[in-house]
């Protein structure tokens, strides 16, 4: 096993790549990472599908409680402080199933308990060989990103890992003529923090995009739209369905209740 650890000068960011050579055996065995986070009064929370949850809290009684699948990011929250609301976030590209508190092997809680804000990315295992292949073995590659935070929300953590999951995809043009300063511009603003994009697609008739927007923070939030522009004149906003099937009409003012989800078509005005 290798592992690089890669530190950022210009952000609280830490990366520990891995590099497994690995032979095969039939014999039932585990992987994982453990990272031991936090106090002991320490809140673990984790992004699941369509949204944020504490499993101490927010998991169904008689639900899956030994294992769990983390979308972007996991991490652990100190008790508040003052002003202070710190946290540290943890984000796997490759690697998304873990254990909460301890190694919950065979436990089957119908209340899921979580000793202590320690978090165990499993990597592989072959306990069960049905449907799945009863060893592992050759080179294999995996990812963790780490950050802390400050002044934490779960905003700010569904960001992090969203951002180290889906990274911006950039295309590079050679300049012609004279250096000239940096320009900014931002076509499609989002005002409000806790109102993420989760995705973005061509409409089925090619004719606009459709935004997958949530509310993060459990907060009412409104988005206002009116400063959206394509081809420089003000964009023509509707929400709709996810299939895109239109609901009604937008202009300005988007309202989110705590944890909505909301799809808007963006188009051009035909004159």
């Amino acid at each position: 096993v290798r592992c690089d650890i890669r530190l950022f000068h210009a952000a609280p960011r830490v990366e520990l790549h891995y590099t497994l050579q690995k032979r095969r055996n039939n014999a039932p065995e585990g992987i994982y990472v453990a990272f031991p986070l936090g106090p002991e009064d320490g809140r673990i929370l984790f992004e699941t599908l369509g949204g944020v949850a504490e499993p101490a809290r927010d998991i169904l009684p008689g639900a899956a409680s030994d294992w769990q699948t983390m979308q972007s990011f996991a991490g652990v929250r100190w008790p508040a402080t003052g002003k202070a609301r710190e946290q540290v976030v943890i984000s796997s590209d490759e690697i998304p199933l873990v254990q909460f508190g301890e190694i919950n092997l065979g436990k089957f809680q119908r209340e899921t308990k979580v000793a202590r804000p320690h978090i165990f990315s499993w990597v592989m295992n072959n306990y069960w060989t049905t449907n799945f292949k009863a060893s592992q073995e050759g080179e294999f590659r995996f990812s963790y990103a780490l950050t802390s935070e400050t002044q934490a929300t779960r905003s700010s953590a569904t960001r992090f890992g969203v951002a180290h999951r889906i990274p911006f995809l950039g295309r590079v043009l050679p300049g012609r003529g004279a250096a000239r300063a940096l320009v900014s511009k931002t076509i499609l603003p989002l005002d409000r923090s806790n109102v993420i994009l989760i995705a973005a697609r061509p409409a089925s008739d090619g004719d606009g995009l459709i935004l997958h927007l949530r509310e993060v923070d459990g907060e009412p939030a409104t988005i206002d739209t009116s400063a959206w522009k394509i081809g420089g004149a003000a964009a023509r906003v509707r929400e709709v369905t996810v299939l895109g099937l239109p609901l009604s009409e937008l202009s300005g003012a988007v309202h989110f209740a705590p944890c909505e989800t909301k799809f808007l078509l963006v188009e051009a005005r035909r004159q």
